[in-house]
């Protein structure tokens, strides 16, 4: 969890970089809101890997669009970085994930306010096939789409938000999200 940038003409470069691809995937979301997230959560789900292996970059955009693996932190920041050049309001939510067995994990989603004006919770992390156990590794979409616009109602269950984003004990408010998944 390093970053590896040495010196202005590398930070520069590397903003060049993850700019240059995030424009690129940004070009090709078109069509309404739900379209144009939509497109965005399936191009993370479908090009980025998690990364178990420690990488440097693995928590950033950098990682994200250019290594394409990272952790929970790097697939949350690429969908904000990406709705923000969209204008679709996105803020980035940290708190603790529970497995089926009730063991918790520090983890980062996201919430999304979608055309009704109300905000849905979007993870993609728990959505890329890393964390799905298909039928001959076939990813399907109710599997893609888990923790996709949900609300509070289903999201809630295993995912609870800290808003002590800095550990400084500053607490944000997140929005509040929507009871019901987006329709």
């Amino acid at each position: 969890m390093i970053s590896t940038f040495n010196s202005k003409e590398e930070v520069e470069s590397a903003i060049a970089k993850v700019n240059e691809i995030a424009d690129n995937i940004v070009s090709n979301a078109t069509g309404s809101t739900y379209d144009k997230v939509k497109y965005v959560h399936d191009w993370i789900v479908e090009n980025v890997e998690y990364d178990n292996d420690d990488l440097d970059n693995n928590d950033n955009i950098y990682g994200t669009f250019v290594n394409k693996k990272v952790v929970c932190e790097g697939y949350a920041e690429a969908l904000k970085f990406l709705l923000d050049k969209l204008n679709i309001p996105c803020v980035l939510v940290y708190g603790e994930g529970y497995d089926d067995n009730g063991n918790t994990e520090a983890h980062a989603w996201n919430y999304v306010q979608m055309d009704d004006e109300k905000w849905y919770a979007v993870d993609p992390t728990w959505d890329d096939p890393i964390y799905v156990g298909s039928a001959n590794g076939i990813l399907t979409n109710s599997k893609k789409y888990a923790y996709f616009l949900k609300g509070s109602d289903t999201f809630n269950k295993n995912h609870v938000s800290d808003g002590d984003v800095s550990g400084t004990g500053q607490d944000f408010k997140y929005p509040e999200l929507s009871k019901e998944d987006y329709k």
